[in-house]
């Protein structure tokens, strides 16, 4: 069953490029994980909607945290933020994103 990651940041931009490229990698190392993008704006909907597995939080928005996680607590999902050095889509900072990702998903359940 594919799991599906949420990262939230300030229009969708930059974090478009990372969900692609962590998609990207994540499915060619074996894992059935679909990673998308949003604005903050839009956010707040689709945590309540808990269409996804995981919502993470870009660095840039990290200032919003306080708003979404009384929301994410309500609707029973994991929201998390995302260090600085992890926010790139190439190397050791995409490498670690992934592993943040894998860590926060439960795949015992695809076993």
């Amino acid at each position: 069953m594919q799991k599906k990651v949420l990262i939230i940041c300030v229009g969708g931009m930059s974090s478009s490029m990372v969900a692609r490229k962590a998609s990207e990698q994540l499915n060619n190392n074996g894992f059935d994980v679909y990673v998308d993008a949003c604005d903050v704006a839009s956010s707040h909907r689709l945590i309540k909607e808990r269409k996804f597995d995981l919502y993470l939080v870009s660095p840039q928005i990290r200032m919003v945290s306080n708003t979404l996680t009384p929301i994410a607590n309500a609707a029973g999902v994991c929201l998390v933020d995302i260090p600085n050095e992890d926010y790139v889509p190439v190397g050791p900072g995409l490498k670690r994103l992934l592993r943040l990702i894998i860590n926060h998903l439960d795949f015992s359940k695809n076993q």
